[in-house]
């Protein structure tokens, strides 16, 4: 089976009890090869390795103790940027933190492999929006794409990335030049439901418009994707852990 991205560094393994309790499965951070596959990801830490259905990771990008990353002083130069995915084994909710070995393009690196992670959990997934709420009153049904398109800028090339809601009818680029997000309500089918509401800077003006979706997990990664891969801190984001 071919794999989609590798990510190489040393990782920490962390159960998380109730009352925020944290222990070790790992006393430090260890040697970690990370795989990513279409319908899978494992984790090598080399003597131990721990394979997770991707259905089956809950969150990307959890928060994780300050103490746990002070350990980290030991076996690497010192991190700067980290990420986690979360997921329960054994019943019991488990969070693997992952870094590089190296300050060198840390961001970099990890940035590049999550948004491969969340490219395969997220693209084509059916959600609903109700683009510039004061000019359309209904709301269309799409699915989640990811766009990539080429940029020449002063002689060079570069690709920007873009995550989109495509309808019948249109392409909504719902998640660039934002302003603020916050959970507003609407009628949908008959029910009044809590929305996402994105404020976006358009031209000399702002636009709102609403997003939804019926899972939570696409809810939770549509976030966990504007801060660990747009590095937004606006909103409701400010309040995400």
């Amino acid at each position: 089976m071919s794999y989609v991205a590798k990510f190489s560094g040393r990782g920490v393994v962390i159960t998380k009890h109730h009352r925020k309790l944290y222990s070790f499965l790992y006393k430090k951070w260890e040697p970690l090869d990370i795989t990513l596959y279409r319908d899978k990801i494992v984790f090598d830490f080399g003597d131990n390795k721990i394979e997770l259905s991707l259905d089956n990771i809950i969150d990307i990008g959890e928060r994780i103790p300050e103490e746990i990353i002070k350990t980290s002083k030991y076996c690497l130069e010192g991190i700067e940027y980290y990420s986690t995915v979360t997921t329960y084994i054994n019943f019991e909710k488990t969070v693997i933190a992952f870094a590089t070995e190296s300050m060198i393009y840390e961001k970099t690196l990890i940035i590049s492999f999550l948004r491969k992670l969340f490219q395969i959990l997220l693209n084509n997934k059916d959600v609903m929006v109700r683009y510039n709420i004061k000019e359309n009153f209904y709301w269309e049904k799409g699915k989640i794409k990811f766009v990539d398109k080429k940029i020449r800028d002063k002689g060079i090339m570069r690709v920007e990335h873009y995550i989109t809601v495509e309808t019948k009818n249109d392409r909504y680029y719902l998640f660039t030049n934002i302003k603020d997000l916050k959970i507003s309500e609407d009628k949908i089918k008959d029910r009044v439901l809590p929305v996402l509401e994105i404020v976006q800077k358009m031209w000399i003006k702002n636009i709102s418009s609403y997003f939804y979706s019926d899972d939570w997990k696409v809810k939770l990664f549509i976030l966990r994707y504007l801060r660990e891969i747009m590095g937004l801190d606006i909103g409701i984001l400010k309040y995400l852990d």
